[in-house]
């Protein structure tokens, strides 16, 4: 244990669970992780990009409605468009980036 780069002196009969009683630590982590600073997914380690590969974006009534379902809609979201199969892709990515990232996070605590 360090105290602004230096080795303090201790007492042999002190056991370090008694120093850090008496001389608490703190840590506050910040952690990026699931978020980004974009639009884009969130980005995982390496070792846990095979991870989660089956999760999928829940396919719940609102997730891209056929014309019948949108039509019945507030007017602010009746002319949107359903999604391309490309913002399909991303909602995936993004959707399964989020626990493999959290992965990271979990190892890290």
């Amino acid at each position: 244990m360090f105290q602004n780069g230096k080795r303090p002196v201790f007492c042999n009969s002190y056991h370090q669970a008694d120093v850090i009683e008496v001389k608490a630590i703190s840590l506050y982590l910040i952690n990026a992780a699931p978020h980004t600073t974009d639009d884009g997914p969130a980005v995982p380690c390496l070792r846990h990009m095979r991870s989660f590969t089956n999760a999928r974006a829940p396919r719940t009534p609102n997730f891209n409605p056929d014309d019948k379902r949108q039509s019945m809609k507030p007017a602010s979201l009746k002319e949107r468009e359903s999604f391309t199969d490309d913002q399909i892709d991303l909602i995936e990515r993004q959707y399964r980036s989020r626990p493999q990232a959290l992965l990271g996070v979990d190892e890290m605590v």
